[in-house]
């Protein structure tokens, strides 16, 4: 699938792509993960001073309080992206890019795609109770499990010990993979489980799809939609040392100047939005505010600031969020 697709499937964009076909995003420069992770490390303890004072130093601003962290970063919707991934699959068992019965995907630790097929509403085949169960058992045990379709193994490495005894249920499904004798199901694999057994068994061949990394665009698209869920307008988030835009994501006719922190995010991150959406949460910052007065602001509707110089004016719109690390705001007064 392609970035045309990012529309209709905002939290999963990209689509799921061939397993060979996976690549690192590209830095705005070339540079190395370590120099990328210097620089955002330099942005959190760096105190900005532009010519506007538009920011303040980072020392000067609190982080945020975990309600506001879910309010601005929440956790992605494991049945949503359950949806999107299904749909994903049908649309390509239609387009003939998907032959088998049963769909394997290959994705990394902390990308959400366990979680999400745990959720896909699917029939859930879980690990039996002893993973070094004897040969003789392990094809009765898996003729059980495999009898009707519509099944789902969220996270393959759950059924099998590196031990010489605890490797046959795998041995096993994977040969009936092989022959495409397992009915319609989905099977999630960590890549570290994947990069084991594609050694193990070298000969296996499985058309294994994965999640498309996420490129400094489709994190943009992504962090928008994430905030978008919990509020009532979109989230705005620029940069503590020159005022660049990182949200809202830039239109056609945007005459905005937008920071590439985004692209080297996402390097960063090698594409997992779980690993991106921890970084962007440490890097959150908010602006002092009066609790009660916030409060009571967040029950009227739409009232947001801007940044004008050294201070954040009212106006229509939803809220503020400064990143630079970012700085947030649901001010509906001037703070200095």
């Amino acid at each position: 699938m392609t970035d045309n697709n990012q529309a209709d499937h905002p939290c999963l964009p990209g689509g799921l792509i061939p397993l060979e076909q996976w690549r690192v995003p590209e830095t705005s420069v070339r540079r190395t993960i370590r120099s990328g992770l210097r620089d955002i490390l330099d942005q959190l303890k760096a105190g900005i001073h532009p010519d506007e004072q538009a920011f303040r130093s980072l020392d000067d601003l609190p982080t945020l309080s975990e309600r506001q962290i879910q309010d601005y970063a929440p956790v992605p919707d494991r049945e949503e992206l359950a949806r999107a991934l299904l749909n994903e699959l049908e649309q390509l068992r239609r387009s003939g890019g998907q032959s088998r019965k049963a769909s394997f995907l290959v994705a990394p630790p902390f990308s959400g795609i366990a979680e999400a097929l745990g959720a896909s509403g699917r029939r859930v085949i879980a690990p039996p109770d002893n993973l070094l169960m004897p040969e003789r058992d392990i094809t009765g045990w898996w003729d059980h499990q495999l009898q009707d379709d519509d099944w789902v193994i969220p996270e393959l490495a759950d059924f099998w010990l590196r031990h010489r005894s605890g490797l046959g249920l795998l041995r096993e499904l994977f040969a009936r993979l092989a022959r495409d004798k397992v009915g319609e199901g989905i099977i999630g694999c960590s890549s570290w489980c994947w990069q084991f057994w594609a050694q193990y068994l070298p000969e296996l061949h499985l058309a294994p799809l994965t999640p498309s990394p996420l490129s400094g665009d489709r994190l943009t698209n992504w962090l928008g939609h994430l905030a978008g869920e919990r509020s009532q307008g979109p989230l705005t988030a620029r940069m503590t040392q020159d005022g660049l835009y990182v949200l809202p994501a830039p239109t056609g006719d945007d005459e905005r100047k937008y920071s590439l922190f985004t692209r080297d995010l996402a390097t960063l991150a090698r594409g997992n939005p779980g690993v991106a959406l921890a970084i962007w949460r440490r890097t959150l910052r908010a602006r002092p505010e009066d609790e009660t007065q916030q409060q009571g602001e967040e029950r009227r509707a739409g009232v947001a600031g801007c940044f004008r110089g050294d201070k954040v004016v009212t106006k229509r719109a939803r809220r503020v969020c400064s990143f630079g690390s970012c700085v947030t705001s649901r001010a509906a007064r001037c703070s200095a």
